[in-house]
């Protein structure tokens, strides 16, 4: 008798962190506003990215996710940091992404996951309530936490003293109680 292998393709995300300087010198950060259509999420804030196609480099896909949801051309990436998640199965490679000027008004038509993108500073991300079923349009958890883990590592932001020095580690509790996820199959 012979054992049953679990065989599967890792998953690699790719999500680009794209910076400027805003006004006084202080770094801005430009978030998606996704409408939260997939995997019933709440609509909500977040670094441009998404899956890797199997024919693509994480770069690769980097450049024709962050060229599809917002209206830049990528004219360079740098990966950050990776994270796994889901035991392994998945795969988050965070890049800083350079941008030409915006080369477009809008998002093309076609997109329906993302509906618009804005320059956020790492206060407003700080401060922003976490995205979940009671909070419409707050920003992502675990996009908070890799925005500002990419931040500490480009020596970016140094959090004011009164300021907790780094996001919670865990989102807090919705207030209308935890929503279980449908199952992908």
């Amino acid at each position: 008798m012979g054992y049953l292998i679990n065989s599967y393709e890792k998953s690699i995300t790719a999500q680009g962190v794209i910076i400027r300087k805003g006004g006084g010198g202080a770094p801005e950060i430009f978030l998606v506003h996704d409408r939260g259509k997939e995997y019933r999420k709440p609509a909500g804030w977040g670094l441009p990215g998404g899956k890797v196609e199997k024919e693509e480099t994480p770069d690769d896909g980097l450049v024709r996710e962050v060229e599809e949801e917002t209206p830049f051309r990528v004219s360079g990436c740098y990966f950050l940091f990776s994270e796994e998640k889901n035991q392994g199965v998945n795969e988050i490679q965070v890049f800083l992404t350079e941008i030409e000027k915006e080369t477009r008004a809008a998002l093309p038509a076609a997109e329906e996951e993302i509906d618009g993108g804005r320059w956020f500073t790492p206060e407003e991300i700080f401060k922003a309530p976490f995205a979940g079923p009671a909070v419409e349009n707050g920003i992502y958890f675990s996009h908070k936490a890799r925005i500002f883990r990419a931040l500490r590592l480009l020596n970016l932001w140094q959090p004011l003293a009164e300021e907790n020095t780094s996001p919670p580690l865990h989102p807090p509790p919705p207030t209308g109680g935890w929503r279980r996820r449908a199952a992908p199959y």
